[in-house]
């Protein structure tokens, strides 16, 4: 078989990543937009030609439903989109979810998600990764693309589970920086994480996902990945508020940068779950509101076994 023809829609650090990984199986044609002059490198509706085999969403969650609009009138029916978004957007929607109502059965579609830090893709490091899709056809595309890389993918039908795995994620992640910062030992850390798995794997349960997903690579995986590392955005914000430094992470006046906490607000302001039902994403919020009170509030949730059950 010949090269399969990719069409990546975004090019920062962790489409690059992915591009390191489908070379030289794929050939991958770059469509890229300028934020500042919104000039497109190359009209976009020019790279969806028959032929292509797969449309890969290396963008934020915000333009997705702009572009998957375009896409899907643009685009042979039979050529398949797949997503690494890990974001909500202003309505409260997943990625998997823009993506099902603009193509409303029509056009197949996934969802990538794992432990798959750009960096360490770059460097020529092995990361890990689910594609989930209600489509045999997808996953199969998908893991021949990856075949013999060293991004390591399998395959998952719980599109929904891995979906908002991977987005609450990085609600919990700064909790566990703050924790950290405040030197509060690795038991405690230990103790977050789990706790973060267990009300995880409650939320999925309730938007309709596996509560096992949470426990694979778009969940555990990448959770514990992104709590750990050093480069990490989400835990260094949660170490800067409990160290006090809330200017250094304000940005557009009052909000601060980062999927994690854009997903907290968009999840209190439509009211998504009730946070009274989920103690960790509720101390999350209070670290948010209070970061003052970083060592309170994260001790207090140590007292609380049920968090485990």
């Amino acid at each position: 078989m010949g090269q399969r023809e990719i069409v990546m829609l975004g090019h920062g650090e962790i489409g690059r990543a992915l591009e390191s990984a489908l070379v030289p199986k794929s050939r991958v044609s770059i469509w890229e937009r300028d934020l500042d002059t919104w000039e497109e490198n190359i009209p976009l509706e020019e790279l969806l030609e028959p032929g292509c085999d797969l449309i890969l969403f290396a963008l934020p969650t915000s333009p997705h439903r702009e572009i998957a609009e375009r896409v899907h009138k643009a685009a042979p029916r039979d050529v398949a989109c797949l997503t690494i978004a890990k974001g909500l957007d202003a309505d409260g929607d997943t990625p998997a979810g823009i993506m099902q109502s603009v193509f409303d059965e029509e056009r197949q579609f996934g969802v990538l998600y794992g432990p798959m830090i750009a960096e360490n893709l770059l460097a020529g490091l092995p990361g890990f990764a689910a594609v989930a899709s209600k489509s045999e056809q997808v996953i199969s595309l998908v893991l021949e693309l990856f075949e013999g890389s060293h991004l390591h993918v399998s395959g998952s039908h719980d599109v929904i589970g891995a979906s908002w795995a991977v987005i609450l994620k990085n609600v919990y992640v700064p909790l566990i920086g703050a924790a950290d910062e405040l030197g509060l030992g690795d038991n405690t850390r230990g103790f977050l994480l789990a706790a973060a798995l267990n009300e995880l794997a409650r939320i999925v349960q309730k938007f309709g996902g596996e509560a096992k997903t949470v426990y694979g690579l778009p969940g555990a995986g990448d959770l514990i990945t992104t709590a750990t590392s050093p480069g990490s955005h989400h835990r260094n914000a949660g170490m800067q508020l409990a160290a006090g430094q809330t200017d250094e992470l304000l940005a557009s006046g009052t909000n601060i940068r980062g999927e994690g906490f854009h997903a907290l607000k968009v999840l209190d302001e439509h009211r998504l779950i009730e946070f009274d039902d989920f103690p960790v994403i509720s101390a999350m919020r209070d670290l948010l509101d209070k970061p003052e009170n970083a060592r309170t509030i994260i001790l207090n949730l140590c007292e609380n076994a049920s968090l485990l059950r």
